[in-house]
């Protein structure tokens, strides 16, 4: 991450006349400094040179508090439990507006400027460029025009100086207990507003500046007499050149530096090191000059003195020697090449910079901002300069802390840097430094500039492409996990055949690619070759293997409320490392071009895989146990979709007595198994993530082991498999009316046949498979199987015109079955009403008709209220704030078509409470008409078991729901199955029993007869 160092808004002031009307004044006040000047001959080139030159933004200040402080602040912003709250930056900034030759004395010439100085918690001052004073919970900025004299004098090696007097609105308090406020304020009492012109400006600028005059010194002081309503204490002014001075390097002093290599020789044997020619190191330091550098402890000392050479602020002091709540970032960068009259190391180039510290607060991303454009010395700060050297690839820095006034004697710290060629699974650093004291006064401080995978793909490939590579160091290891994972032979011979993972294609899989281009055309992915990998193929395998998504630990009670986020990136994938993308580059090789690894082989595999959230429950609190960052190395099975992998995780805690390398825990296991991308457009992708230690439980840094399952993974294709399947199930929902249709065939064929069971065939159940087919006619829903959709696909790809031809096939499919059960129904009602044949008078009535009604409305009554309740329940207790409030609707309605499903599903209810109502001696049902619509039924179900809600991977909401509240539950289906199952089997033993029965007392009475 880097900043831009751009002037603040509240300079953006309206145009302004100057009037220059307060000379006599200014020489009264500023006489002692006048009768020191030197003579001063301006034009017109140099008076626009000053204005960029004298100016600076984001300094610091400090005020001699007295009881009279210059600018009050309001802390109400401090949340109530105030915890973890930063005290305000005192931030002031400074520009000269205007540069006037005319109105100038002998040795002086007359400017303008203005001055904001002021207070903010989590951001540099920001307010309305037109008002004079502004106040806001966290926010104080005063606003000060100034008029004065520019003058040059030969104090201290030549010195410029600024003598201006001030006007402003000064905030002051109405009364004493007011004043006793104002510098905490969170009273709703805002302080009034008093003009006041006596306030005195003096700033100090070194002629040249160096590596111990880096600092720009003033002081602002109030005119007033003490105690006067309008008197403020001394405030004093810090900052330092900004990139318009003149900066002189202090080579023939610092020639005679040592260059102490002995903290980190090994490191760099091992890693490597870049060594750039003078052109392409300054390119590489202002590339990566602005960007945060993370403080690392130092695993052979584990000092908690304190920070090297910073001096923290009791606020901003890490609790331990991790440093974890502390960053470093430099600023002011100046690189040039070195020039010498003997022009014998022409490779070499000389630099100039600041380092800062500053705290780590992640919750406050303003504030890292806020301190990269600090410009004040201090305790924090770190004045540098040195030399590169080309022939060992090194760059030594001299370091002055704070504001130098004792020349090279108070420069203390040596700061050697370094960039790494090569990166491992201890080190994904670009550039890997350190501070240290010549004296032995503090401990060493280490540092490193890590760079995420993804930033080396897009924002940093010409770097990486140019300067590194990748050196594995754990193969040998991850062979042997993954030895120890495989399962037997035949599966793994099996499993090729039917599945698919990232990188290799199964015979199923290419099947199902070659359907899907039938349906969806040239939507469907390129085809690439079988055997080998190509460069495109492997960059994309790279980004397939990346997962960014929410997970949850296994098992969990609370799945869908997971408050892990997961991040997995690849480093490296067999010889490339971050490569970018083939086709945004022109001088990458042509697509056709192979890599030469066959995609049955194993591939080497580099990752960095990432925890954060709100809590990692899985992990403890303390250092030893943290695992919420690791890097990884293995192997990656494109042909089971697994990798084994060996984990490394930074120790922050003193564990010199242990098992540890470069200050890693390498003792970690790490197996990914990646989700079947043949079923994905049926089944939501997920990876499994396994991590166990390889130590004794009695170990410090032990930890037990860890699942975690991924909520579904994103990837390029997911709309186009979203459409596949909203075709796919039209065509199943046709394929279904086509068999309904065929199955109540059967039965009126069957009626023919055996007239005598139509009487007692149900006139609720026929009007259960009624309402089956009128309620989605009328509302307008999907037939017998409803959808399963919480985001669909935003484009249909053009197969909208298909989409509606089957839907309105279906339509006409449930018309021709709504008026084949209509004729069921009807038959069944005439023959009810035909003469009994043992008594004419009388027609065949089903006495019991009314009450089996009774005990079917009880039974589904109860069960919709039931049904309401239990789920408005459920719905009252889930989170659904983060659904917009036409989706939450679209959900809600899906409820009903649910329950007329489950009506559907009971369609054999009342047949069978009739039937032992009635105990009827005939089959009113030809089994193929009951057993058919169970099965299909039960196939919907088991379908809707097997399928996954369709979610747009890219929102994050859904990883925070239960789907299960939306649609039928996996619970509901294998009950409905069970009920359904129960059901058949009891008209079954119903039907046979007593129509075997009814046979056998007609034999019976025959044989009487005889």
């Amino acid at each position: 991450m880097s900043f831009d160092f751009d002037m603040p808004t509240y300079f953006d002031d309206p145009p302004v006349v100057y009037r220059y009307s307060r000379l006599p004044e200014i020489e009264r006040q500023c006489s002692p400094f006048l009768s020191s000047a030197s003579e001063l001959k301006l034009d017109d080139s140099r008076g626009s040179k000053i204005k960029k030159e004298l100016s600076f933004f984001n300094g610091d200040w400090i005020q001699e508090l007295d009881g009279s402080p210059l600018v009050p602040f309001d802390d109400s912003d401090i949340p109530r439990d105030g915890l973890s709250v930063s005290s305000p930056l005192k931030l002031v900034g400074f520009e000269i507006k205007d540069v006037n030759p005319v109105h100038q004395l002998r040795n002086a010439v007359s400017l303008c400027g203005t001055m904001c100085i002021g207070m903010a918690r989590n951001s540099t001052l920001l307010y309305n460029s037109r008002s004079i004073f502004y106040m806001a919970p966290g926010m104080s900025v005063l606003k000060i025009s100034f008029e004065g004299v520019y003058i040059e004098t030969e104090r201290n090696g030549g010195e410029r100086l600024l003598c201006m007097l001030g006007s402003t609105s000064l905030p002051v308090w109405n009364s004493a207990s007011d004043k006793s406020r104002t510098m905490s304020s969170s009273s709703n009492h805002k302080p009034g507003l008093l003009q006041d012109g006596r306030m005195l400006l003096v700033l100090r600028y070194h002629q040249i500046f160096s590596l111990t005059k880096r600092a720009i010194l003033g002081e602002l002081k109030s005119l007033n007499e003490p105690g006067k309503p309008r008197y403020f204490d001394v405030v004093h002014i810090s900052s330092q050149l900004s990139r318009f001075s003149k900066y002189e390097f202090s080579y023939e002093e610092l020639k005679s530096e040592t260059r102490d290599l002995s903290l980190y020789r090994k490191e760099v044997e091992e890693d490597g090191a870049n060594r750039f020619n003078n052109t392409e190191f300054c390119k590489v330091m202002r590339l990566f000059s602005g960007h945060i550098f993370k403080i690392i402890p130092n695993w052979r000392f584990m000092s908690t003195s304190g920070l090297g050479p910073f001096l923290l602020g009791q606020e901003n002091k890490a609790n331990d020697s991790s440093y974890k709540n502390v960053w470093l970032i430099m600023q002011n960068l100046i690189c040039e090449q070195e020039i010498k009259a003997t022009q014998i190391r022409s490779n070499s180039a000389r630099v100039a910079a600041v380092f800062r510290v500053f705290p780590a607060e992640k919750q406050r991303e303003r504030m890292k901002e806020t301190a990269a454009m600090r410009t004040g010395l201090s305790g924090m700060t770190l004045s540098v300069e040195g030399t590169w050297d080309a022939l060992e690839g090194h760059l030594c820095l001299v370091g002055c802390p704070g504001i130098t006034s004792s020349g090279l004697q108070g420069c203390d710290s040596q700061i050697s840097l370094y960039f790494p060629h090569s990166f491992s699974i201890k080190l994904r650093s670009i550039i890997f430094g350190s501070i240290t004291s010549k004296s032995y006064s503090y401990d060493p401080v280490l540092f490193e500039l890590e760079i995420r995978p993804q930033d080396l793909k897009f924002d940093y490939v010409w770097y990486s492409r140019s300067y590194l590579t990748y050196k594995y160091s754990k193969i040998e290891l991850a062979e042997a996990f993954r030895k120890r994972s495989q399962l037997s032979g035949l599966f793994n011979l099996i499993k090729p055949l039917f599945l698919s993972y990232p990188g290799k294609r199964s015979q199923l899989s290419r099947l199902a690619t070659e359907v899907k281009r039938l349906f969806l055309g040239n939507s469907a992915s390129r085809q690439a070759k079988d055997d080998v990998f190509t460069y495109y193929e492997m960059y994309s395998l790279s980004n397939d293997l990346d997962i960014s998504c929410y997970g949850t630990p296994v098992p969990s009670y609370n799945s869908y409320k997971p408050e892990i986020f997961i991040h997995l990136e690849v480093l490296a994938l067999g010889p490339l490392v971050s490569g970018r993308a083939p086709w945004l580059d022109e001088d990458s090789p042509p697509l056709e071009n192979e890599v030469k690894m066959s995609k049955s082989e194993v591939l080497n595999v580099s990752l960095s895989l990432v925890f954060t959230g709100e809590r990692l429950e899985f992990t403890d609190h303390k250092d030893y146990k943290n695992i919420s960052k690791l890097f990884l190395e293995g192997l990656y099975d494109p042909l089971a979709g697994e990798m084994h992998l060996i984990g490394c995780r930074r120790i922050t805690v003193d564990a010199r007595n242990l098992n540890l390398e470069r200050g890693f825990d390498c003792l970690i296991e790490v197996k990914i198994e990646y989700p079947d991308e043949t079923s994905r457009w049926l089944i939501n992708p997920k990876a499994e993530i396994t991590i166990t230690s390889q130590r004794n439980e009695d170990d410090a840094l032990y930890f037990h082991p860890i699942k975690l399952q991924t909520s579904m993974l994103s990837y390029n294709q997911y709309e186009q498999d979203a459409v596949f399947r909203k075709v796919f199930e039209e065509i199943l929902r046709n394929l279904m009316m086509i068999v309904s249709i065929a199955l109540i065939s059967s039965q009126l064929l069957y009626m023919k046949e055996n007239v005598d069971g139509i009487p007692y065939v149900s006139r609720i159940m026929l009007s259960f498979q009624f309402l089956g087919y009128v309620y989605p006619l009328l509302c307008n829903t999907k037939i017998l199987l409803q959808e399963k959709e919480y985001r669909g696909p935003n484009n249909s790809y053009g197969y909208e015109q298909i989409l509606t031809i089957l839907d309105y096939t279906g339509k006409l499919f449930v018309l021709a079955a709504l008026v084949m059960t209509v004729t069921l129904t009807r038959k069944v009602a005439e023959y009810r009403k035909n003469p009994h044949p043992g008594s004419p008078s009388k027609s065949i009535t089903v006495h019991q008709d009314k009450k089996a009604r009774q005990i079917i409305a009880v039974i589904l009554v109860l069960g919709l209220l039931s049904y309401y309740l239990l789920y408005s329940s459920i719905f009252q207790n889930e989170n659904i704030n983060a659904l917009g409030e036409d989706q939450f609707k679209k959900l809600w309605s899906y409820k009903p078509q649910e329950f007329i499903g489950i009506i559907q599903d009971l369609f054999l209810l009342p047949q069978v409470t009739e039937s032992m109502i009635t105990k009827t001696p005939f089959r009113p049902l030809r089994k193929l008409y009951y057993i058919g619509f169970t099965l299909m039924r039960i196939g919907l179900h088991l379908y809707d078991l097997v399928r996954d809600p369709v979610i747009n991977p890219y929102y994050d909401e859904p990883a925070f729901l239960n789907l299960d509240l939306f649609f039928t539950s996996t619970a509901s289906n294998l009950a409905l199955i069970v009920i359904m199952t129960v059901l058949a089997m009891v008209l079954y033993m119903q039907q046979e029993g007593s129509h075997q029965k009814f046979i056998q007392q007609q034999e019976i009475a025959s044989a009487k007869s005889l």
